[in-house]
């Protein structure tokens, strides 16, 4: 049996489509597998049928003979005998098609020889496409093509949803980026924030740790000075301590303060206010000179850049009075320490004191203090003569300086200070040496507040460390920096006496003051 199917049909006349028309159609559609023609029921047996021209059939004479040829290779000729056996097994088993078309005039379709009948399963070609290009042949079946179809439409939608869903992920991803940067932005701004703190914090232990080496170095000279006990651990001048003294009249020579009473020796009401407690400006109290016939006492009072003095003239005498009483008054740096006195009395009778007002104004650092000279006559008329220097000294305008170890080196160290130091080795005062600890010299050498004592500044105990400044008119500032170094050993009962500061005259004017009060001079007196 052969595997070909014939099918004749004939094609009316008129405006129809030509014979090469429909050839052309047939032959698109049976190669195109989405053709109208293949995705039909009958298009299942075409799947590898092919189309060509019979030249040798007599019915090609009227019209164009196609042909529809399996694997196989037969070709089927319309009217053999192989036509009705290839138009059975082409329905039943999917073998290919071979199509006639005839030319106008034929009246009916045949199919197999030359027998009118119709072979069970033969169908009618009754309408044609339009005439397009032959497509190339298809080797790929209808249904695998359809299932290839789809897979690939399975596939193309499981990409776009895996690339959706990498979409979302990817945005879901920024925003977790996004948020986590500010995070991280904000921790790294709390982190620099905490870090500053950190510096700071440890800036400041740094700084308390130098201040608690200070204190206790402080506090060991401190107990050094003291004695290592709590009474009295505190005086004017020192930079934390020591409680307020009394900065009024000094002790007078005994027994000889009964000569005169309060009235006479000007201790009244006005005076005494002067030293009352509280005052803040700086007050001297104390005897300048006494012998047997005459006390001299002064009561002073130091505000800024100028002192207001008074002196006291007692006639110890019950019985002859002084006569041609006069004062004169001696600066050697009158342009520096300007003084100016009212009139002394002329005679002082017996028993009695007389006051005579004095002024003082400091323009700029000076060295000497200024002298009294004293002159009058006894009953006699044989002439007295004394000589006292008064008790301003450039030290009664000083301020008292805070400076810390650091800030005092530097000081002590510079240029301008350097060249101005004046040193001094002196015998320590008989009555500092029996004291049991420094603490009364560390007081002394203070200058009733004047100078600062820095306590802990020196590593050696023994060492009393000061600093003061000088306020000059104009605006000039002159710092003072002082060191008694106390003797030990070998060295004992004397003292090393440094000054140093912006100002020759300043430093030589202190060292002087220093120098007599710590030998026990009669300085100390005037400067307690």
């Amino acid at each position: 049996m052969t595997d070909v199917v014939e099918i004749d049909f004939e094609i009316d006349g008129g405006d129809g489509p030509t014979t090469e028309e429909v050839f052309a159609a047939i032959q698109q559609q049976l190669a195109d597998p989405f053709s109208a023609l293949r995705r039909s029921e009958f298009g299942q047996y075409c799947a590898q049928a092919s189309v060509y021209e019979v030249s040798s059939n007599p019915v090609a004479t009227s019209g164009k003979a196609l042909g529809l040829q399996q694997a196989g290779g037969a070709t089927i000729v319309p009217g053999s005998v192989q036509d009705q056996s290839a138009a059975t097994a082409g329905f039943n088993g999917g073998a290919a098609t071979l199509v006639q078309q005839f030319p106008p005039g034929v009246g009916r379709a045949e199919v197999g020889g030359a027998s009118s009948s119709t072979a069970p399963g033969r169908g009618v070609v009754q309408h044609l496409l339009p005439s397009v290009p032959a497509a190339p042949q298809s080797d790929v079946p209808a249904r695998e093509i359809l299932a290839l179809e789809e897979k690939h439409r399975q596939e193309v939608h499981r990409l776009e949803m895996l690339l959706r869903d990498r979409e979302n992920i990817s945005a879901h991803a920024k925003e977790m980026w996004l948020a986590e940067s500010s995070r991280a932005a904000k921790l790294g701004e709390t982190l620099e924030r905490a870090e500053k703190r950190i510096n700071e914090l440890e800036k400041n232990l740094s700084q308390l740790s130098l201040m608690y080496n200070d204190a206790s170095q402080e506090l060991r000279q401190l107990k050094h000075i003291f004695g290592n006990t709590n009474k009295d651990v505190a005086s004017p001048g020192y930079a934390k301590s020591m409680p307020t003294q009394s900065r009024g009249r000094l002790p007078q020579s005994p027994g000889k303060s009964q000569l005169l009473s309060p009235s006479v020796r000007g201790l009244n009401s006005t005076m005494a206010a002067l030293s009352a407690p509280g005052d803040q400006h700086s007050t001297d109290d104390a005897v300048l000179y006494e012998d047997d016939l005459i006390q001299v006492g002064i009561k002073a009072r130091y505000r800024e850049m100028e002192a207001e003095v008074t002196l006291y003239y007692g006639n110890k005498n019950t019985k002859t009075a002084f006569h041609n009483f006069s004062t004169e008054y001696s600066v050697k740096e009158d342009t520096l320490l300007r003084i100016s006195s009212a009139t002394a009395p002329a005679t002082v009778e017996a028993g009695t004191q007389q006051v005579q007002r004095v002024s003082a104004v400091c323009t700029g650092p000076f060295t000497e203090q200024p002298i009294l000279r004293l002159s009058f006559l006894l009953s006699d008329n044989s002439p007295r003569r004394i000589q006292v220097k008064l008790p301003i000294s450039v030290a009664k305008f000083l301020d008292p300086l805070e400076l810390s170890s650091t800030d005092f080196f530097a000081v002590w160290r510079d240029a301008d200070c350097t060249v101005n130091e004046e040193t001094a080795v002196v015998d320590v005062g008989k009555k500092w040496q029996d004291a049991a600890t420094l603490a009364p010299l560390a007081r002394a050498v203070c200058l009733r507040d004047v100078l600062k004592l820095l306590p802990g500044v020196d590593s050696n105990p023994d060492n009393l460390v000061l600093a003061g400044q000088f306020s000059a008119a104009g605006g000039a500032r002159h710092v003072a920096l002082c060191r008694v170094e106390i003797g030990s050993g070998a060295f004992r009962g004397k003292a090393r006496i440094a000054l140093r500061s912006t100002s020759q005259k300043l430093s030589k004017g202190l060292s002087l003051v220093l120098q007599n009060l710590v030998s026990g001079g009669v300085g100390d007196q005037l400067a307690r």
